[in-house]
Formats: C-alpha cells, structure tokens, sequence
C-alpha cells in the first residue's frame, strides 16, 4: 500500500466524520439505508471506493457528499464482499 494511499485514506475518513458532514448526509438520505431502508445501525459509506477514486484519480469527488451514502451493518457487508 502506497503512501500517498494511505494519506488520502486518512483525510478521507477526516472528511467523513466532521459533524456537518455526518448531519448533511444523514438528512439527505433521511436516516436510513440507502438499500433496504433500514433505520438502525447505519455507516456512512462512500458510494465509489477510497480506493476507486484514488485509482481513477478521482480526488476532489471522492470525499464530496455527492459520493456519501448511508448503509446499514448489513448492506455495508454486503458492499464491502462484492468489491
């Protein structure tokens, strides 16, 4: 795993659990999961991968709320077996 990989990982959680970005994402998906609609245990989750974007060297989109879902436990498995 490179370095630079690994940096941009680090910002992108950074991104990801700054307080106005969890709020702005809850409310867009009206806290539930953008799957199956379940309401409880949800992860914010990004839509194409860390690693994706920084293979397709797709930065600035990558930690966007555009690219931010939420999932449930469950569906976030799911996702995260098929990649």
């Amino acid at each position: 795993e490179s370095i630079a990989f690994k940096a941009f990982r680090v910002s992108s959680s950074g991104y990801v659990r700054k307080k106005y970005v969890r709020e702005f994402v809850f409310q867009k998906c009206q806290s539930k999961c953008m799957n199956c609609g379940e309401t409880q245990e949800l992860h914010i989750d990004h839509i194409e991968s860390v690693y994706l974007c920084f293979k397709n060297k797709r930065f600035q989109y990558c930690n966007t709320v555009d690219n931010l879902q939420l999932l449930c436990s469950d569906c976030n498995l799911r996702k995260g077996k098929k990649s």
